[in-house]
């Protein structure tokens, strides 16, 4: 692992973040935690303690119930979310898929499909860009996803481990294949969680180990 440039400006700056549900159910309580920009990061923890809580969070999905995040990012589009599942429009073909941030951004055709093509290259999905999700398996599928995340080049890119569902040599597959286009096409960070140490992007400099009580972190 390498470790962190601690002389590099801080992303995002979280401050005596609580993030409590209704009923009481509490997923984080008052943590604290830097994320320096170039940073890989990996949050790990059980299921349910609280991590994709908290990367909903730093997306702006949710609000805190106490605390604060500093984000140095102010236009939403640095921001690019994977999810856990691929969320794929079936009626949209695979290039259509890929290129709907930037058509939702008001970009010209030509240069979206351009960049979206050369995004599925790098994912290895070049030849598959006329498919359907229906087409596509599992894998695929989540690779079609993060390149729909990485097409508009996000300063930072937050990972809602997309590799979950998949078996065990698929995500590890897929993860030595993005790894360096993800770090090519972010500029500031990546931040993703995982339930599984063995699981996260190999070369990560920095890790926030969360309990299962959702009471504690640290290692942060």
């Amino acid at each position: 692992m390498t470790e962190p440039d601690r002389s590099s400006p801080v992303l995002i700056q979280i401050r005596h973040l609580t993030k409590t549900f209704p009923g009481g159910i509490q997923a984080i309580d008052s943590l604290d935690l830097r994320i320096r920009t170039g940073e890989f990061v990996a949050l790990i923890g059980p299921s349910g303690c609280g991590k994709s809580t908290l990367l909903r969070l730093i997306a702006g999905l949710d609000l805190p119930t106490q605390g604060q995040i500093d984000c140095e990012l102010k236009n939403r589009s640095d921001i690019a979310y994977v999810f856990q599942d691929a969320h794929l429009l079936p009626w949209r073909k695979v290039l259509g898929n890929v290129a709907l941030p930037l058509e939702l951004l008001g970009v010209d055709r030509s240069y979206r499909d351009q960049q979206s093509r050369q995004i599925l290259d790098q994912v290895g999905l070049g030849q598959l860009h006329e498919r359907y999700p229906a087409q596509l398996s599992g894998g695929q599928r989540m690779r079609v996803s993060l390149a729909r995340a990485m097409v508009t080049q996000p300063r930072l890119l937050l990972l809602d481990e997309p590799f979950a569902a998949l078996d065990e040599i698929t995500p590890a597959t897929t993860r030595r294949m993005v790894k360096s286009d993800l770090a090519r096409t972010t500029d500031d960070g990546i931040v993703r969680h995982t339930f599984d140490p063995r699981s996260r992007l190999s070369g990560g400099s920095g890790d926030c180990l969360f309990s299962p009580s959702c009471e504690d972190s640290f290692g942060c």
